[in-house]
């Protein structure tokens, strides 16, 4: 572009100016609220429209909340965006961030309170006397119970996982004779149930002292913590510990049925 009036180029650290900018070789003034535009190294500047900035709100959505108030912020005002509030669906557990599954578990609306159901081929035989006994499913009584055909014996087990953030406070479990009487609800010392634990490389630690706990009630253990272990700064090699109940009787005979049962998990 050439100069209107001889100079060429103007070096300067500042320039006050209390009249007009012209622009171009028609010198031209711009209109009111036009800014000046570089069209680069080598064309001349120009005066253009201010592109204009959009003012659409922003609108909260579900489970996101202004501190205000607000439903929306619109930048007219400083605003704190609350963290979103997670809901537990069916079979998910929310607990510290971490969302975890609790498919075949059932939860306790008003407690908060999990349990695990117990099938009857959820236990197993011991190996005493009578060599490897056996459990089968029984279609009297009240069917679907597991029936013990094995021969002097006396321990029945049933192992399971505790869920992350819980801890394992107490069970139940359903004993009936042929005919769907409840028997063994008052525990002996032949005849009882026990709560216990144990690590994949460990012996079982049994809870309590045998002969204290029956069948058909629900036994509360709260008072013993018993948990998988787990925590955030468990690395491999600290220890998985699994829930145990051990059904006992001195001796089991093909007249008691095992219906099943439940295992109830709290949150630590």
């Amino acid at each position: 572009m050439s100069s209107t009036n001889g100079l060429k180029r103007i070096s300067a650290t500042s320039i006050s100016n209390t009249g007009l900018i012209r622009l171009g070789n028609n010198l031209n003034p711009g209109t009111s609220g036009q800014v000046i535009k570089s069209n680069g190294d080598i064309n001349g500047a120009s005066w253009e429209d201010e592109t204009p900035h959009t003012n659409e709100r922003l609108t909260m959505g579900t489970n996101i909340s202004l501190q205000s108030g607000n439903t929306f912020y619109d930048g007219s005002v400083a605003e704190t965006i609350d963290g979103a509030t997670f809901t537990e669906g069916s079979g998910i557990e929310i607990d510290n961030n971490e969302i975890s599954s609790l498919n075949n578990y059932f939860k306790d609306s008003s407690t908060g309170k999990i349990y695990k159901l117990l099938r009857p081929l959820d236990f197993n035989m011991d190996n005493d006397s009578g060599g490897y006994n056996r459990l089968v499913v029984a279609d009297t009584g009240q069917e679907g119970a597991v029936q013990n055909f094995g021969t002097n014996a006396t321990q029945i087990y049933s192992y399971f996982e505790i869920p992350n953030g819980y801890r394992f406070t107490g069970y139940y479990i359903h004993l009936t004779d042929s005919a769907g009487n409840a028997v063994g609800t008052t525990p002996s010392s032949t005849f009882f149930t026990q709560a216990g634990y144990k690590q994949v490389t460990s012996k079982l630690v049994r809870v309590g002292s045998g002969g204290t706990n029956g069948y058909n009630n629900f036994i509360d253990i709260s008072s013993v913590m018993i948990t998988n272990g787990h925590n955030s700064g468990w690395v491999k090699g600290n220890p998985m510990y699994q829930g145990v109940i051990m059904l006992y009787k001195l001796y089991w005979s093909s007249a008691e049925y095992i219906g099943g049962g439940y295992v109830e998990f709290s949150k630590i």
